[in-house]
């Protein structure tokens, strides 16, 4: 693979979690009365975009991790990542995008789940949740999580249809094929892509990319 390429397409990622951050501080109405009409319509698309990201927006390195909520590996990986938050609090910006596996029966309610959660405010409870139950996750495990969060249950069964949500995993998906991700946990670390969930390797990827800020 063209190294160069990649670098170019994960930039343009960022550029779009950025983008997402500023806008979602706005209200359409405000989006409407942007000027430039380029600028609106960027952030009409951010909006779309639907991406969940934890950390500050001026945080100094952006993590993207492309997961599935079946897969132990990617459990794994978001046990790691809690570890990392709490180390350099502050400092990092995660964003989870959704590459559910077609041989994982459940994995693709599991991400559909998550967004609709994300309407009542629980995108990474349930996520969390998700993760700690991935190994016995089904249609009444998924409906359990909402229940013990609390959320609106007829909302969110309505949600979880929404050809919204599923038009936001397909575009995580498309994301995933564009940088030719395979397998997950597949993580991006600025222009460093790592696979699997090597705790050590990340957490060198992540000290010298900290050490040069």
């Amino acid at each position: 693979r063209d190294t160069r390429m990649i670098a170019y397409d994960i930039e343009e990622l960022i550029n779009e979690f950025d983008k997402n951050e500023k806008t979602t501080l706005l209200s359409k109405d405000e989006i409407r009365k942007v000027g430039n009409a380029k600028a609106t319509v960027a952030a009409f698309k951010a909006i779309k975009c639907g991406i969940a990201v934890d950390g500050p927006y001026d945080a100094n390195v952006t993590i993207i991790m492309f997961g599935d909520y079946q897969c132990p590996y990617s459990a794994r990986a978001n046990e790691i990542f809690e570890l990392i938050r709490s180390r350099y609090r502050g400092q990092i910006r995660f964003s989870f995008r959704n590459y559910p596996l077609p041989f994982h029966n459940h994995a693709l309610s599991a991400a559909k789940a998550t967004i609709a959660a994300s309407r009542q405010g629980k995108f990474w409870d349930f996520h969390h949740e998700l993760f700690k139950l991935n190994t016995s996750l089904d249609n009444n495990t998924i409906d359990k999580i909402a229940i013990k969060l609390n959320l609106n249950i007829d909302w969110f069964r309505r949600d979880i249809k929404d050809p919204e949500i599923a038009q936001l995993i397909a575009n995580d998906i498309a994301d995933a094929t564009r940088l030719n991700v395979k397998s997950t946990p597949t993580l991006f670390i600025s222009n460093t892509e790592i696979t699997g969930c090597n705790n050590e390797q990340i957490d060198s990827v992540l000290s010298q990319l900290l050490a040069k800020r």
